[in-house]
Order: C-alpha cells, then sequence, then structure tokens
C-alpha cells in the first residue's frame, strides 16, 4: 500500500484532532518509527495502515463509518489537493472523477515495486446510478465509500453512496 494514504491519516488526526490524539495513535498502533518516516515516500505493509485505522477507532472512539468519512473528506478535500493537485485538476466533477480512479492508481503505482492498487468496475444502472465494483485484497470498500463521499464534497455535489456487499456500491450522482 502506498505509505501516503498512512500519512494522510496521521495528517487528518493530527489537524482534527489534537497532536496529542496522533501520538496516542501511533503508540498504541504498534507501527515502528522506521516505518512512520517511510510513509510518504514509498510502499508500506498493509498491516500498517491497518494498525493505525484500528488504533484511531480506539483512541478517538469513531465508528468505522464516520472516521471513514471523515479520511475520505480529508483525503479529498485537503491532502489530494495539496500533494496531488495534477491528479485532482484533471477532473471538473464527481462523476468524472470516481470514473477516472482506476486509471489514475494504474498510472500512479506503475514505478512502484510490487504495488497492488484497487481496481474498479462501473455498471451503469440508470443516468444517475452507478454501481461500482471494489476489486482488492485489502477488503477497504469502507474507506472507499468514506472517499467516494469526500469526492462529492471536493465537487460540492449531492452524491448517495451505499454499500451493497463487500466489493459492491452503488453511488447515486444528482
Amino acid at each position: 500500500m502506498k505509505g501516503t494514504i498512512s500519512r494522510c491519516l496521521l495528517e487528518m488526526v493530527d489537524e482534527k484532532l489534537g497532536t496529542e490524539t496522533s501520538a496516542k495513535i501511533v503508540e498504541k498502533s504498534g507501527v515502528t518509527s522506521g516505518n512512520l518516516l517511510r510513509m510518504s515516500l514509498s510502499d508500506i505493509p498493509d498491516s500498517d495502515f491497518l494498525q493505525l485505522f484500528g488504533a484511531t477507532l480506539e483512541v478517538t472512539g469513531l465508528s468505522k463509518e464516520a472516521a471513514c468519512d471523515l479520511f475520505g473528506e480529508y483525503w479529498c478535500c485537503t491532502y489530494a489537493p495539496k500533494y496531488y493537485s495534477f491528479v485532482v485538476e484533471k477532473f471538473s466533477n464527481a462523476k468524472d472523477m470516481i470514473l477516472g480512479m482506476d486509471k489514475v492508481h494504474t498510472q500512479l503505482t506503475a514505478t512502484i515495486k510490487n504495488a497492488r492498487p484497487p481496481h474498479f468496475e462501473y455498471i451503469w444502472k440508470s443516468e444517475q446510478e452507478l454501481e461500482v465494483t471494489y476489486i482488492s485484497e485489502r477488503g477497504l470498500i469502507d474507506v472507499y465509500v468514506g472517499l467516494a463521499r469526500g469526492v462529492g464534497k471536493l465537487f460540492k455535489e449531492n452524491l448517495s453512496v451505499n454499500k451493497l456487499s463487500e466489493d459492491k456500491v452503488t453511488i447515486v450522482f444528482g
């Protein structure tokens, strides 16, 4: 997993909940300081993110859904525009960004050894309803739901994002 995901989580906690809270999360997670330093630069073990995310839930008392929504909004509205503006600027609306993420993941991880980005398949159920199949062995569909909701907030569009199963989501635009 790209370490930038974990770095974003910790930056979000610092900004939204305070540096004391993020220090408690790091301590509770057991993630080593060496791995924390590498986070923004390379691929890290999936377990590092999962440990940090689990510790975030424990320390903050946030539900999984609330934490995923907070993370998704922070990634889309703060972190990605700051560090990945070249990606964000390619899109002018939520629909195009959501439909473009499979290609973006493939392009951004092409040079990362052993990268296994999630992939997405799309089926239009109606003019406004999109069914997304999340393809990843990581099982982070709840994070995807939060990110999709965050895309709506980024573009100030009303999206309804609902998890259907551990690999399917519906997104209703407008």
